[in-house]
């Protein structure tokens, strides 16, 4: 498959045609003794595969995939490094995925290079695009049928059959769907772990989406300055620290301190980003001068139309 921008939509759209052709010609078998164990795992496993693939696309769109850091290098170059990241697991644990493994893993990948907040955020969605991948190979080569794209993998072991990797796919995919990512995402997160160390002992108490909230700001910090999220978040809880007054975290990231934040980052917000602060800094005057604005548009109006 030729390198694109955004290949997956043309990828997905052919590994979905190439499953539905593979079944219907599994299920037209008359002999039941000439099948496979694939011809039984597809079939029954048609429409999780397919819905696996609707799910990737859905999950993984053209913007977010392009935000994530690139392979410079090897077979995956100019791919999405949290793609390479899951082939590896998908290899290491010869198909058969589990939790454990995955945590474990993505814990000793960090202890090199920090994932960002993104990427961990992308892992699920990687992983089932490697499966898919592999599971498409293995029907393909059950089947013959010809594929018409295909993504760059690693290779997996040899000892590993068709329909054992057919099989290894189809329940490692079941596997990924039951998994509560929120869990493992904060469980993995270095600038989750950061924050926690909040001098006010607030963050940890947070509800998720607020959790979610700080985070967001760090990973936009962190991009317009070209900084990596682990040092924005501790450059955020040392502010905390050095000022007992404001000790909560969140005071900047999300309040008053923010701008002080940025200071350090050397950061200057857009003056759109500015003029919409200053908006919710200065509540009544924006309120009461956009009532004061529609009121003088509606006499200005009566006045036009009573000299018409």
């Amino acid at each position: 498959m030729a390198d694109s921008s955004f290949p997956l939509p043309k990828y997905l759209q052919a590994q979905e045609e190439l499953f539905r052709e593979a079944t219907r010609q599994l299920q037209s078998k008359s002999n039941p003794q000439s099948l496979s164990a694939a011809a039984e795992w597809l079939p029954d496993n048609s429409y999780l595969v397919q819905q696996i693939c609707r799910q990737i696309r859905e999950d993984m769109p053209a913007g977010f995939y392009r935000q994530l850091p690139k392979c410079d290098r090897g077979l995956l170059q100019n791919y999405p490094r949290v793609y390479a990241i899951a082939q590896r697991l998908i290899v290491m644990c010869k198909v058969q995925l589990n939790m454990g493994s995955i945590t474990r893993f993505v814990r000793l990948y960090q202890t090199l290079a920090p994932l960002t907040t993104g990427e961990l955020w992308a892992l699920p969605v990687m992983l089932r695009l490697g499966l898919v991948e592999f599971l498409a190979q293995s029907v393909s080569r059950i089947t013959d049928l010809t594929r018409t794209y295909a993504l760059p993998t690693l290779t997996l072991p040899h000892a590993i059959t068709g329909d054992e990797t057919v099989a290894s796919c189809i329940t490692s995919l079941r596997m990924l769907a039951i998994q509560d990512w929120q869990d493992f995402f904060e469980s993995v997160s270095q600038v989750e772990h950061i924050l926690r160390e909040d001098p006010a002992r607030i963050y940890a108490k947070m509800d998720p989406e607020t959790r979610d909230r700080y985070r967001k700001v760090v990973e936009k910090l962190a991009h317009a300055t070209d900084q990596n999220e682990q040092s924005v978040a501790g450059l955020a809880i040392e502010l905390a620290l050095t000022q007992p007054a404001t000790a909560h975290v969140g005071y900047y990231l999300l309040d008053a301190g923010l701008t002080q934040l940025e200071a350090r980052l050397g950061y200057r917000p857009l003056a759109s980003e500015r003029a919409r602060r200053w908006a919710l800094a200065h509540p009544t005057p924006v309120y009461l001068g956009g009532i004061g604005l529609i009121a003088l548009g509606g006499v200005l109006g009566g006045v036009l139309y009573a000299q018409a």
